[in-house]
């Protein structure tokens, strides 16, 4: 409510007739127009985490009165993008970069036979800004390698650390959110892997039943107390957990101690349908978004 307050102050500066009481859906057709306008303007790495909340808040459609439904539309392609652009960090071989090694190198020979302090000092300078700028890139493409071999290396073991047994000896239900953990910390990325849902997909195909779909009350039932809270986190606490129903809902299972009773006030305090059943991949892929979200602002 205190976000709601000063986001309704911001329309009562610009119009003083604007009420600041009693119209929740204008409020939710400017906040949706708001962020349609952000997503269109997806250069700014600034977007990122409202489009990942946008994706996050619409659960695979338990959110069905959506008032301005390209929102989600448009949140999904910036993630998109993004994850495109992180995928094309890794460096590729570049004979120019040998060249300009060399013309620095160069220069700086030269000004220092020359006794040219000053112009010695000005190419050196320039070097380690180069030589910096060349750290950073390549800093960058390991990060994005190193994510990507790490993922291949989890899905082909077909095995869950968390679990302590292989893919294969498990049901989809106790793997579906088990699965999304571990890829999630294997996720280096702010957006996630391009490929996160086809791994997943791939992961929890080992896995009986899981071409069933399931309710997230059997999800929830398959797994120990313990399991939730490692599940949980650190983030039953954050002031965003709203943003993520999945994280909301096993927060409530630990307050209420019933899984169908924090189901249903997860899906009326958020107003959403969390009765709905999904295949295991779409619970995954969900619960590992909400991972990303959290992460990146949740603490």
């Amino acid at each position: 409510m205190e976000f709601a307050g000063k986001f309704r102050q911001l329309f009562f500066d610009l119009d003083a007739t604007f009420m600041m009481h009693g119209n929740d859906f204008e409020l939710r057709v400017l906040s949706g127009a708001v962020l349609a306008h952000q997503f269109s303007e997806a250069g700014s790495s600034a977007v990122l985490s409202p489009a990942l909340a946008a994706v996050c808040c619409y659960c695979q459609g338990a959110v069905s009165d959506v008032v301005i439904p390209d929102v989600v539309a448009r949140a999904k392609r910036v993630l998109l993008t993004h994850s495109r652009k992180y995928r094309t960090l890794v460096v590729r071989k570049d004979t120019t970069k040998d060249d300009e090694a060399a013309r620095l190198v160069q220069k700086i020979t030269q000004t220092a036979e020359a006794n040219d302090v000053k112009a010695t000092a000005a190419a050196v300078a320039d070097a380690l800004r180069q030589l910096s700028g060349a750290v950073r890139t390549g800093a960058i493409s390991h990060n994005a390698l190193a994510e990507e071999m790490n993922m291949l290396w989890w899905v082909f073991g077909e095995y869950s650390s968390l679990l302590d047994r292989s893919y294969r000896d498990c049901d989809a239900s106790i793997a579906t959110l088990i699965s999304a953990k571990e890829l999630a910390d294997l996720t280096i990325s702010p957006t996630g892997s391009l490929s996160a849902d086809a791994i997943l997909n791939r992961a929890l195909s080992t896995t009986r039943e899981h071409s069933k779909s399931i309710v997230l009350k059997a999800v929830f039932d398959t797994h120990s107390l313990q399991q939730r809270k490692t599940l949980l986190g650190d983030y039953g606490q954050s002031p965003v957990i709203d943003l993520c129903p999945i994280h909301f809902a096993l927060d409530q299972t630990e307050k209420l101690g019933s899984s169908q009773d924090a189901i249903k006030n997860t899906s009326a305090l958020l107003a959403i349908k969390l009765g709905q059943a999904l295949r295991p991949v779409e619970w995954a892929s969900q619960f590992y978004r909400e991972c990303l979200l959290l992460r990146s602002i949740g603490k």
